[in-house]
Order: structure tokens, then sequence, then C-alpha cells
């Protein structure tokens, strides 16, 4: 059954989430003050490990990465920037 979870980020450059295999990340947004991620998944497959990275404003942006969307804390003071490293192997059999 597809469902629409959420997702606590941490403010850190890296973190690993276990979601169902060929989730779709839809969103991120600050609720109640921290970041979320709302993921698209199907509930009924098995799990696995995603990476989710990010970049402050003027970082640099290592590697090749999906872009999952940007947000704001402390009043916009800071400003974040979340991507998913993409494989490139898969990318290129797609």
């Amino acid at each position: 059954m597809k469902r629409i979870y959420k997702y606590e980020l941490e403010i850190t450059d890296s973190q690993v989430i276990e979601m169902p295999i060929r989730a779709d990340i839809l969103s991120v947004q600050v609720q109640y003050g921290s970041p979320c991620i709302w993921v698209l998944v199907d509930d009924d497959l098995v799990k696995e490990p995603r990476t989710i990275l990010t970049f402050g404003a003027w970082n640099a942006v290592l590697g090749v990465n999906k872009f999952i969307g940007t947000y704001q804390v402390e009043s916009g003071q800071l400003v974040f920037h979340v991507f998913e490293p993409i494989n490139e192997k898969e990318e290129v059999d797609k």
C-alpha cells in the first residue's frame, strides 16, 4: 500500500535513513522548527538505507547528487540545501 511518510532530518552533512525500496522523496520543509522530508513509499516493500546530504548556503556541493529541496531555520538566517547522492552506474543503465 502506498503512503506518505515523514522523516525528520538532522542538520548534519550526511545521514542515512531507512525507507522502503523505490521510495520517492517528494518534499523538504521545516515543521515545528525541525527539517523533514516527505516520502511516497510502498510500505509492503523491504527497507533500504538512503543517504541524505545537507549543504549550507555557499558551501561546495561535492559529488553527483539529486536535488531534493531547500529549507531555512533560525528565521531564515540559516539556509540548507538537501541532496541525495546519485549512483552514476545506475543512472547510465536507465
